[in-house]
């Protein structure tokens, strides 16, 4: 007789174990739940009604896994993507299945997979950039290689003299990429070698040189050849 007694405690123990963990759990979802309801009080996005090619977005229409710094809180595993005809960062979410766009006035910092962006502030607006995101290709010793993304809209009658496409606008979104070093709380741009040795005072001689060793290719692949010079430049400081 005691042992369905015994075994009827049991199983209140492990229904009562199993249902304060569930309950531990569900407050803890919750609670991410209401500090991430901040992130989706935003507008809803533009929706562009018409056909067009290209994309807006800075490098694709997926949204990336990624981190953003909120109002001064840093939020992890959030959906983001950047639209970069509009400067306007989105979030999706999750738990209502829609996209938001971040209000950017409290937008620090985010992450997008493996790039990372920032949202620069009046101060370095005054070093002759304007206000935007903008992705941290390289940062050290208090200086920035900053990437500008702009997805420029165009429209252009088509020409391709088919009579069923005559006269029809061709509507696309054009990849404008800008490159600036931040310094010395002043702006630079960055377009050639040459750029280099202006801002930092280093020889032509030495940029060349370190340019062929590394193969780097600045019109095919300027992102890492612009990352890999500026740490080539920032290895040997102080210059002479």
């Amino acid at each position: 007789m005691k042992l369905p007694f015994l075994l009827a405690i049991a199983m209140s123990l492990c229904i009562t174990c199993g249902y304060s963990q569930n309950s531990i759990e569900y407050a803890k979802y919750m609670e991410n739940a209401k500090e991430r309801a901040v992130l989706y009080r935003g507008a809803t996005p533009m929706y562009y009604p018409f056909y067009f090619t290209g994309s807006y977005f800075a490098y694709s229409d997926e949204y990336l896994k990624g981190e953003v710094v909120y109002n001064g809180k840093r939020y992890y595993g959030v959906l983001l993507n950047l639209n970069s005809n509009l400067d306007q960062l989105y979030i999706y979410d999750m738990d209502n299945g829609v996209n938001v766009v971040l209000n950017k006035d409290f937008v620090e910092s985010f992450t997008m997979g493996e790039n990372s962006f920032v949202n620069l502030n009046r101060n370095e607006i005054s070093a002759g950039l304007q206000q935007g995101y903008y992705q941290v290709l390289w940062s050290g010793a208090g200086t920035k290689l900053l990437k500008r993304i702009r997805k420029n809209y165009s429209e252009k009658i088509a020409q391709d003299g088919n009579t069923t496409s005559k006269n029809k606008v061709a509507r696309s979104f054009v990849p404008e990429v800008e490159y600036y070093i931040i310094d010395d709380e002043t702006a630079y741009e960055v377009r050639n070698l040459n750029s280099f040795r202006r801002i930092f005072g280093v020889k032509k001689s030495l940029l060349y040189k370190f340019k062929k060793t590394n193969n780097l290719s600045l019109r095919k692949d300027t992102d890492n050849a612009f990352s890999m010079l500026m740490k080539f430049i920032h290895s040997r400081l102080p210059l002479n």
